[in-house]
């Protein structure tokens, strides 16, 4: 299956994230190695979620140029040209 990769608004008690399912565990740790970069670090991201394929990188900013341009930073670090916004369907997850 493709990378799919999203930037999930705040919803309950999380805010922002950058999410990707299917990723690579390579493709995992080049993510985290972006989290110094100044394209990243500003928008203050940290590891919220990693599992079986699945990652959620959680933005404890509310700048929401600073979050955008993290995420397409992270996005084009795992090769990734564009992404969605908003929660994942179903479909998406591979549930249906």
């Amino acid at each position: 299956m493709a990378m799919i990769a999203k930037l999930v608004p705040p919803h309950m008690d999380k805010h922002h994230s950058f999410q990707v399912v299917n990723i690579s565990k390579d493709d995992r740790d080049t993510i985290l190695s972006m989290f110094r970069k100044p394209s990243v670090e500003k928008a203050r991201p940290f590891l919220q979620g990693d599992s079986r394929g699945w990652v959620m990188v959680e933005f404890w900013s509310k700048d929401e140029e600073a979050i955008k341009a993290a995420s397409d930073a992270l996005a084009k670090s795992i090769g990734i040209e564009s992404y969605g916004v908003g929660q994942f369907t179903r479909k998406e997850l591979g549930l249906e």
